[in-house]
């Protein structure tokens, strides 16, 4: 408790560290991150087919394993005809997500560029998100700015960040996952919706305003 001030991503950020740490309250302040624009990559879909996209890192708390059961049940089920794409390298025990991923039909990409990220956000149907736990939840907001429906976890900073523009589900059950992806990929007009929605809440994130109230933080310490 000897620090003056503590800067948090986001105000579920902010919760953590009082509960944890039992720091007062009126010590942090939230500040959230901003959305850098994708450099823009060539207009031909890397992936030729209608699929939905989760980019992340491989680790537990991504709680990719889930999202690819709830993707199977689909498949076998004979209710969903895209294909489930996933990119990102590995990270903190990745090996048995890797595991999963392998013993699945889905296309697995691995590390992918700025430019090939803009590339599959840009193409994809639906993005899903299915953390279990995120301190800011930066990959939503990524595919928000580029109009790409989004779904994703209704807990820690990704409902707060995401708010009404995405669809939340409980990242704990795959029914609730499995049902809402064939909720929004069934219906072209909530697509839209979601789009419009994303593309708006997007903008209210920026470097810039993370800079100025990072600036005013210091300020008023001194």
């Amino acid at each position: 408790n000897n620090v003056d001030k503590i800067i948090a991503v986001s105000n579920a950020t902010k919760d953590d560290i009082i509960k944890f740490y039992k720091i007062k309250e009126d010590k942090i302040k939230v500040i959230y991150e901003g959305v850098n624009p994708l450099p823009k990559a060539d207009i031909k879909p890397i992936i030729n087919e209608p699929y939905i996209l989760f980019v992340s890192t491989l680790e537990p708390r991504k709680n990719l394993i889930n999202l690819i059961k709830a993707y199977n049940n689909l498949k076998s089920q004979g209710k969903i005809k895209h294909k489930l794409v996933i990119a990102g390298k590995t990270g903190w025990k990745y090996e048995e997500t890797l595991k999963y991923i392998k013993n699945s039909d889905v296309v697995y990409l691995g590390y992918i560029t700025d430019e090939q990220r803009h590339n599959l956000i840009k193409n994809a149907e639906l993005f899903v998100f299915r953390s279990f736990y995120e301190g800011f939840g930066l990959p939503v907001l990524e595919a928000m700015s580029l109009g790409c429906p989004v779904i994703c976890s209704n807990t820690s900073s990704i409902k707060e960040i995401s708010e009404n523009s995405a669809i939340h589900f409980d990242p704990y059950n795959v029914n609730d996952i499995e049902n809402t992806i064939i909720k929004v990929l069934d219906d072209e007009n909530l697509r839209i919706e979601l789009s419009k929605k994303g593309l708006m809440n997007s903008r209210r994130y920026s470097w810039k305003k993370a800079a100025i109230e990072t600036i005013d933080v210091y300020n008023s310490l001194m």
